[in-house]
């Protein structure tokens, strides 16, 4: 987390259960998973190991539990960790679980991670709150087992200009974003880092991955109210229209948000 951000978060961590109970927090969970789902590596072993760095209250990281991987999950806040572990043992899935409390915003590599032992890393909407956000990602490569992926979701800079807009907050102050290296969000109040899908593939490039699938995540679903109190159907609705315009260049470039799959780039690259 950023300076101050483990605090924050570890204040009230069921502000942030709660937002992924709304509609809009649901389907990015949806999104980000339907994605991955698609670039899942295929696994060395029998359980396939993950590692989910800033995994909050684990929403991503019990799926794949569910799905039969073992899954470490490291975070800043151990009672964000407390209600991820209390979700694992209600359902079932405390022994495919392991918690641990790790500070992310390590100027180095995050320390005491096994190298070269996950098939899979996520990393979903943690770049965008760390002072190195290189450091997690050379970290996520140094853990990275052959042939694994790494899944990356950060908040899109034009996405938050776009939202910003459509709201109608001023223009000029909105305008100053496109050039703004950070920004305040919503639900605790806390700074963030404006990143785009070049800025991403850039940092990745530099700690040694290659991007080798994108996605927007919300492309519209922000900017039309309404759709989410018509009930399950509507969100089903939205679910396959975003997964469409999410893997289409022209809607990823403005998508709330945007994800990132990566693989070690080759030695040559």
């Amino acid at each position: 987390m950023a300076p101050g951000a483990t605090g924050r978060f570890d204040a009230d961590p069921s502000a942030y259960a709660e937002y992924l109970r709304t509609p809009l927090g649901r389907l990015r969970c949806e999104l980000a998973w339907r994605n991955l789902e698609r670039e899942l590596p295929r696994p060395r072993a029998i359980p396939p190991r993950a590692l989910d760095l800033g995994a909050g209250t684990g929403e991503l990281a019990l799926r794949l539990a569910d799905a039969g991987w073992s899954v470490t999950l490291v975070d800043g806040s151990p009672r964000m960790l407390d209600q991820a572990d209390q979700a694992a043992r209600a359902r079932g899935l405390s022994h495919r679980i392991a918690c641990r409390t790790l500070d992310l915003d390590a100027r180095g590599e995050v320390s005491g991670l096994e190298a070269g032992a996950y098939d899979l890393v996520l990393c979903h909407n943690v770049l965008e709150y760390l002072t190195s956000p290189e450091a997690i990602l050379r970290t996520a490569r140094a853990v990275l087992a052959p042939g694994g992926r790494v899944s990356l979701v950060v908040r899109n800079r034009t996405g938050e200009v776009l939202k910003r807009l459509l709201v109608g907050e001023d223009p000029d102050a909105t305008l100053g974003l496109l050039a703004a290296r950070h920004a305040r969000e919503d639900l605790y109040g806390l700074e963030l880092r404006l990143l785009d899908p070049g800025d991403i593939r850039a940092l990745a490039r530099t700690a040694g991955l290659r991007v080798i699938a994108e996605r927007g995540v919300r492309v519209v679903a922000d900017h039309l109210p309404g759709w989410a109190s018509v009930g399950e159907d509507a969100f089903d609705r939205m679910l396959r229209l975003e997964l469409r315009l999410g893997e289409t260049e022209e809607f990823l470039a403005i998508a709330r948000y945007v994800q990132l799959i990566a693989a070690v780039a080759p030695a040559t690259e």
